[in-house]
């Protein structure tokens, strides 16, 4: 059964996934992928969704890029607007673009899909609409990414991995999941380690989207709840973007998960 197919909320799935030790641990990047946007904006000088995450770590961006492209407070914001902005956020950050829009139903057509683009391009400045028509300006995310992928041949996750983009339009794409690949290897080999080197009788079980689960033991969740969440932020993308996950528990099923608070482990 590939767990990655099982819908987030699907609640009646995950109540038949149950720990073999007391408990089930989790650790959530919420999102990831939208963070590691907001950080290669900042590092070539566009803070202004990075500053948004600095300010609320686990705000809805969907709502505030609404926001932005109706230009109206957030409280204002419908829950049409907000879906505008959640598909829009989402076609920049996994590739899409006007087909998509329109495929989804949020778009009637390329016009009105170009609108919302145009409007989102403008509340989140410094991304740069690329296309074969509209390339890139050169101090843009985009302009950058493209002109670094065409000069040397590929581009770099913060871990060094070499990256070589299929096209130039998605080349941003592969920036953004490609670094969200690496943090997660990054922070199971550190978890596993942990485990292991301590002795512990919690282990890994899964990854499954931007969360990691652990089976656990009781008379370790304090230690895992304190140190897990450590181990997974990367601190040069911490420093600007807040990663650290907020862990989360469960004793009974997958479906039951709940945040964790040290009290329960007294």
């Amino acid at each position: 059964m590939n767990v990655q197919n099982i819908p987030r909320d699907d609640k009646v799935v995950k109540q038949a996934f149950v720990p073999k030790l007391d408990a089930f641990f989790f650790a959530d990047y919420p999102n990831i992928e939208a963070k590691f946007l907001a950080y290669y904006l900042e590092k070539i000088g566009y803070p202004s969704m990075a500053e948004f995450f600095r300010l609320d770590p686990l705000g809805d961006l969907h709502i505030r890029t609404a926001a932005g492209m109706f230009e109206k407070p957030e409280s204002e914001v419908t829950d049409l607007e907000r879906q505008v902005g959640k598909r829009c956020n989402f076609s920049i950050i996994f590739g899409g673009g006007i087909p998509t829009l329109i495929d989804q139903g949020i778009a009637k057509d390329a016009k009105e899909a170009i609108n919302f683009l145009s409007r989102y391009h403008g509340a989140w400045p410094g991304i740069g609409w690329h296309s074969k028509r509209r390339p890139a300006e050169p101090d843009t995310l985009n302009g950058r990414i493209i002109a670094t992928a065409k000069g040397r041949g590929y581009i770099k996750t913060p871990w060094g991995r070499h990256l070589h983009p299929r096209a130039e339009h998605a080349a941003l794409n592969a920036l953004i999941q490609g670094s969200a690949a690496d943090l997660f290897k990054w922070a199971l080999i550190r978890i596993h380690r942990f485990c292991k080197e301590n002795g512990l009788r919690s282990h890994l079980v899964n990854q499954v989207h931007d969360e990691v689960m652990l089976d656990a033991a009781t008379d370790e969740l304090e230690l895992l709840a304190v140190t897990v969440p450590k181990l997974m932020t990367f601190e040069p993308v911490n420093r600007l973007v807040p990663i650290e996950p907020d862990p989360d528990v469960s004793y009974t099923t997958w479906a039951d998960k709940h945040p964790y608070t040290l009290k329960e482990a007294a």
